[in-house]
């Protein structure tokens, strides 16, 4: 089976859209074999159609919502139609995700992405080791994050969290991040997780754990945030809008830089 794809590099968090009709039956299988083919570069799998000037249609790996694979077509959108800047609705994870890109260098974009809204968010508690962790919740559309201060947890612990959250049968999303935020850096590593396609990987930069990030500091400080937060493989804006007369943040969005790879066709056996 030939599969035809671009790799996207948005801040280390390499994306493979794939270009290829692929019955969406199938899709968990050829993600899983692109990934395991293309190696550790490739963090995540979308499957991208219906490519027009201003909208495509985007299905992650794991029916998930993904800001940087977003980010990453509204960029491949603009080269396409080899236009200087878009502004485009993708549809991801059953809704519409207003996007843009302009063009900053030969192959290197600047994406925004406005995010979704959470369901809920909430404090949770985790006992790990006889230990209790707190952390944020946030229950977005097609992603769910839990926010640690990175004092209480590492990379270990991470993963601990992570396969408790993946047996919890009162838990429900397609996909399910971990984040360690440091705040004296403004930094993050994410621990991300797609039970559909079994994988779980620390990524270079995740953009919804961004936003988590953001919605985060919003909350707890009662303010709007504007905030570079760190990460493995560069780097990642969020903007958090906070209404103090209904209490709540009301958008949050997040820019980031893609980089571009060329047209390129695995053979896969599934």
């Amino acid at each position: 089976m030939n599969i035809e794809y671009i790799f996207a590099d948005p801040q280390g968090n390499g994306t493979v859209l794939v270009l290829s009709d692929v019955d969406p039956q199938k899709r968990a299988l050829v993600a899983r074999s692109l990934m395991a083919k293309i190696g550790k570069k490739a963090e995540q799998v979308g499957f991208l159609s219906e490519i027009k000037p201003s909208s495509a249609v985007l299905y992650m790996m794991g029916g998930e919502f993904c800001g940087n694979a977003c980010a990453s077509a509204a960029a491949l959108i603009a080269e396409t139609y080899s236009l200087d800047k878009i502004n485009a609705k993708i549809k991801v994870a059953g809704q519409y995700a207003a996007c843009s890109a302009y063009n900053i260098s030969p192959d290197t974009y600047r994406g925004k992405v406005s995010m979704p809204l959470p369901n809920e968010c909430f404090r949770q508690e985790f006992l790990l080791k006889n230990e209790k962790l707190n952390c944020f919740a946030a229950i977005f559309p097609g992603i769910s994050h839990f926010v640690f201060e990175s004092d209480d947890i590492s990379r270990a612990s991470a993963v601990e969290i992570s396969e408790a959250v993946a047996k919890d049968t009162s838990f429900s999303s397609p996909a399910f991040g971990i984040i360690a935020f440091n705040r004296n850096n403004m930094s993050i590593t994410p621990l991300v997780c797609v039970p559909e396609t079994k994988t779980c990987v620390f990524e270079k930069s995740c953009a919804s754990g961004t936003a988590a990030v953001g919605l985060y500091l919003a909350q707890s400080e009662k303010r709007s945030i504007d905030a570079e937060i760190n990460q493995p493989g560069g780097s990642i804006r969020v903007f958090a809008e906070y209404d103090d007369s209904l209490s709540l943040v009301r958008d949050i969005c997040i820019s980031t830089t893609v980089i571009l790879g060329g047209r390129e066709t695995a053979t896969i056996s599934i």
